[in-house]
């Protein structure tokens, strides 16, 4: 069986994917089959697919683009499991992701994303996460943005 019969066959299951032992088990070897799984027409399989890349990537660190190419994606779920994926990057990888993320026009992304960039170390997204609690359009977007900052200790980066 190929990588991508063995992802799809992964992907399929309806018991929990195992995600760490996929990534350990086929390493940057399976990125290419990410992508063509990425690039198809299931929303959730492609979700599945960028999870995974984010574990792949985080113990293999590549360059990140299939992540960055999921920001993209016209589907909020692809979106979504991009923000998922912000912990398991390089720094400088995932900065650079949820900038756009903390843009998106879907809530769910947005807030996502804020929950990454709320704990950072990146003042540009700490500032970036005080302006959504300031003004995002949507008020729950607004309360959680404010809420992590609390957290944090106030809105210092």
């Amino acid at each position: 069986m190929d990588v991508l019969e063995e992802l799809r066959t992964e992907f399929d299951k309806t018991d929990e994917v195992e995600y760490a032992t996929l990534a350990q088990q086929l390493g940057s070897s399976a990125l290419p089959a990410l992508e063509e799984l990425l690039a198809g027409d299931d929303p959730r399989v492609a979700s599945q697919a960028v999870c995974l890349a984010g574990l792949i990537y985080g113990t293999d660190s590549p360059d990140g683009d299939l992540i960055w190419r999921a920001t993209q994606s016209r589907d909020a779920i692809v979106r979504v499991a991009a923000a998922f994926t912000l912990p398991m990057l390089p720094r400088a990888h995932a900065t650079r992701i949820a900038m756009v993320l903390l843009s998106d026009r879907d809530a769910g992304v947005r807030a996502r994303a804020v929950r990454f960039a709320a704990g950072s170390r990146v003042d540009a997204l700490v500032h970036r996460v005080r302006d959504i609690a300031d003004r995002d359009r949507e008020q729950w977007v607004r309360d959680l943005a404010a809420d992590l900052l609390d957290r944090r200790g106030g809105s210092q980066p």
